[in-house]
């Protein structure tokens, strides 16, 4: 199972007020199910911190290798940032 954890830092406020994004990542699975060398395969908003927010979560996630995942292959798999009420954030600029 995957687990990804604090992946939104670097998404601008802006583009999660619209409540979605999509990114494509592949990366190498090790024996202990850490994803190393990730790259960026797509991004949906291109240019608003997806990929770079996703390849944060692929640092922090764990996939246990399996017959289909051995360690040292290469996997696939989309990161869906998701808000269901963007509305609801507070999106306001910090005081100075």
């Amino acid at each position: 199972m995957t687990a990804l954890v604090g992946a939104c830092g670097s998404v601008k406020p802006t583009v999660l007020a619209e409540g979605q994004g999509v990114v494509r990542l592949e990366c190498t699975i090790q024996e202990d199910g850490r994803l190393t060398d990730c790259n960026v395969l797509s991004e949906r908003p291109v240019g608003q911190g997806f990929g770079e927010a996703a390849l944060s979560a692929a640092r922090q996630a764990r996939l246990e290798p399996d017959a289909l995942r051995p360690p040292g292959a290469k996997v696939q798999y989309n990161i869906r940032f998701r808000l269901d009420e963007p509305a609801a954030l507070d999106l306001q600029p910090p005081r100075a």
